[in-house]
């Protein structure tokens, strides 16, 4: 079995929905962001910064079991996945790439210009509140690894690759509340985080904690000795 340490950033770009992504492509037939393509989209993710702590948090949490007899017993591994309404050719581009196993985030379709260039032109894909759960059940179930599962695949719980129970799903806001909730249910642990001062977040996620949409939170910081820092590698190496 393996255990998934899921989370969303803070979400790339924060959206109630996923409007924002025909703007784009309007903007970008228009002129005002001239040329916009997933390659740019892609270089745009080396300029983004992460709270503290992170991308360090998935290496530490990797070799923590990785490097302990007792789980490689079992062949127990510790996996990282990034599921977010913002555009996954951004985070492909961003440093956090090489640390996680899966991202699911929204895909723009390109089309080839007058000058030979390439420019957006349609939604290929998006990741909205709800289809959040859907990307849950493909990691459940394995389908980013077995060829043949789909996510609509009838398979027994024993059967799945990644139980719920052993899923960590770490985000920050409303758009994760149906994500919450179906780990939640299935007995995996959940937990948001909030910026440093923000007392805006800090409201927003106690009142999450407050209805019972996460088992506790903790501020947007993962370096040694963080309250979240500490929350995931007790969830990873103690899982109940």
């Amino acid at each position: 079995r393996d255990f998934c340490l899921s989370r969303g950033l803070g979400d790339v770009y924060k959206r109630q929905d996923t409007i924002y992504l025909n703007h784009f492509i309007h903007c970008a037939k228009k002129g005002i962001f001239k040329g916009l393509n997933n390659a740019m989209l892609y270089d745009f993710g080396k300029n983004l910064h992460f709270y503290e702590g992170i991308p360090e948090i998935f290496e530490e949490t990797r070799k923590l079991i990785e490097e302990d007899s007792i789980y490689q017993e079992y062949d127990i591994k510790v996996e990282h996945y990034i599921v977010s309404t913002g555009l996954s050719q951004v985070i492909k581009g961003s440093v956090v790439a090489q640390y996680v196993q899966g991202i699911w985030g929204c895909e723009l379709i390109e089309e080839e210009t007058e000058d030979g260039g390439r420019i957006i032109s349609e939604i290929g894909y998006t990741i909205d509140n709800t289809s959040k759960t859907r990307a849950l059940f493909e990691i459940n179930k394995g389908v980013n690894r077995h060829e043949g599962v789909e996510v609509n695949t009838k398979m027994p719980e024993e059967l799945r690759r990644v139980p719920f129970q052993n899923i960590i799903y770490v985000a920050d806001g409303p758009s994760d509340i149906p994500a919450f909730s179906l780990v939640n249910k299935n007995h995996g642990a959940t937990f948001a985080i909030y910026p440093h001062g923000d007392m805006e977040a800090m409201r927003q996620v106690e009142q999450m904690r407050v209805d019972g949409r996460i088992n506790m939170y903790a501020e947007a910081n993962y370096q040694d000795g963080t309250t979240a820092h500490m929350l995931s590698l007790i969830h990873i190496s103690e899982p109940t």
